[in-house]
């Protein structure tokens, strides 16, 4: 997806969703994620996967997790591929967090996986196998 489509893209939902878009976030692997304001004020993500990156299984587990310690998903258009998610603050990269800190987080979403999702593994070997040839050498080494 191009920036100048996934910009209209996110233009549109944010119309569409009475939302205010701010600053693209980092991280997000394959999909972008920007900050966005609700009309009432409320601090929200914006999740735009590409359209051959679409990830159910994520959405699955963020929906299984119940919004404790994970974002709570609020609104959902999958023919898009856009996800609204609450914001967390502070929203500490786990690679800039303590360790005990990260590992507290691990603990606390670890559940019984819901029925049919994949293994990480299976899941990250998927979308890195789609985004080849797709994304820019940059974004798919770093998501490696």
């Amino acid at each position: 997806m191009g920036e100048p489509v996934l910009l209209e893209s996110l233009r549109e939902i944010a119309d569409a969703w009475s939302m205010k878009l701010g600053e693209e976030l980092p991280g997000g692997g394959l999909a972008c994620r920007v900050e966005a304001t609700t009309a009432d004020g409320g601090e929200v993500v914006l999740k735009l996967w590409p359209p051959w990156a679409w990830d159910a299984d994520e959405l699955s587990a963020l929906h299984a997790w119940g919004g404790c310690r994970a974002p709570a998903v609020l609104r959902v258009d999958e023919e898009a591929g856009i996800v609204l998610l609450e914001r967390i603050r502070p929203g500490t990269p786990a690679a800039d967090a303590d360790p005990s800190d990260v590992a507290e987080v691990l603990r606390s979403l670890h559940i019984a996986p819901p029925d049919g999702l994949p293994s990480l593994e299976a899941v990250m070997r998927r979308r890195l196998e789609q985004a080849a040839g797709r994304v820019t050498a940059p974004r798919l080494e770093w998501a490696r």
